[in-house]
């Protein structure tokens, strides 16, 4: 396994599934994680103790990725705990399990906001760091 120790990995979508695995890859390897996620508090806070098990540090950014504001803050909050952030895993994503066809446009808004936004959001917050 490569070593990421003292690097700082900052995880969208961080608490379930692709993401929580990734958090627990990149702690396993040695980086001191920030977990972002949207809702699932339990899920996320569980994360979040698997992680600091492997002996890093780890920390939950709550936050809605489709809101650059929300986004922004998140960051911050990252760079004010780590002093940077050296990795960015634009994980998060929705698909809201409706036929295409039976689609409404507040679905296809949430569902491009978060999926393409909320990629952008974060890339343009934590490039400048």
């Amino acid at each position: 396994m490569i070593s990421l120790k003292d690097k700082v990995a900052l995880i969208t979508g961080g608490s379930r599934g692709i993401g929580r695995a990734t958090a627990i890859m990149f702690a396993e390897a040695g980086a001191n994680v920030a977990i972002n996620y949207r809702s699932d508090d339990k899920s996320a806070e569980e994360v979040v103790k698997i992680c600091e098990s492997k002996g890093v540090k780890a920390m939950l950014c709550k936050a809605d990725i489709s809101d650059k504001e929300a986004v922004d803050s998140m960051v911050k909050v990252v760079i004010d705990r780590f002093c940077r952030i050296d990795i960015l895993v634009n994980n998060a994503g929705i698909w809201e399990h409706n036929p295409i066809d039976t689609m409404t446009d507040d679905n296809l808004k949430r569902t491009l906001d978060t999926n393409i936004l909320g990629t952008f959001y974060p890339t343009m917050a934590v490039v400048p760091h």
